[in-house]
């Protein structure tokens, strides 16, 4: 009966049944920071923006692929879960910070500063910025892991936080 246990592990450990934290998932979570980082460079002389940011981003993802794994097995799962649970914090902070009518103005930032930006500032900011939103938040639909979960989780985090950028530089 031994062997047979041990054949069956090896087998579905053969087959693709691999660890949530591979060092090449490591890696790609460490980038997707590092680019959040440079993409909204703005926030690094606020290390308490960032902390928050990427705390806030870590727990909607984590939240987001238990529900996926637990409650919903849907590859959409967590990036619907991510956009709810930043758009209820993003609510949230606004409403505690006094700016609660002006949030969904906020929201829309992005989309204004793309419609009035030149095709130089398109092409070397905006589009780059918007790529690496799509591209991080479509993570985990095409690898469900708990890593990509929290990749997907920092790509919808750069929409909020280009917003809050330019938010604050607008005066």
């Amino acid at each position: 009966m031994a062997d047979n246990t041990h054949a069956t592990e090896t087998a579905r450990i053969s087959k693709g049944g691999k660890s949530q934290f591979s060092v090449r998932d490591m890696l790609s979570l460490i980038a997707a920071f590092a680019l959040w980082l440079f993409v909204l460079a703005d926030f690094r002389s606020e290390p308490i923006a960032v902390a928050v940011f990427w705390t806030l981003a870590i727990i909607a993802g984590v939240c987001g692929h238990l529900t996926y794994t637990y409650l919903l097995p849907w590859r959409g799962t967590v990036v619907a879960g991510v956009f709810v649970m930043s758009v209820t914090m993003f609510f949230g902070v606004a409403t505690i910070s006094g700016a609660g009518e002006d949030a969904m103005d906020i929201l829309a930032l992005p989309i204004d500063l793309f419609v009035y930006q030149g095709w130089s500032d398109r092409l070397w900011f905006t589009v780059p910025v918007f790529t690496c939103f799509v591209v991080f938040s479509i993570a985990h639909p095409i690898k469900p892991c708990l890593i990509n979960a929290i990749i997907t989780a920092i790509g919808i985090s750069l929409w909020y936080g280009q917003a809050i950028l330019i938010a604050a530089n607008a005066g």
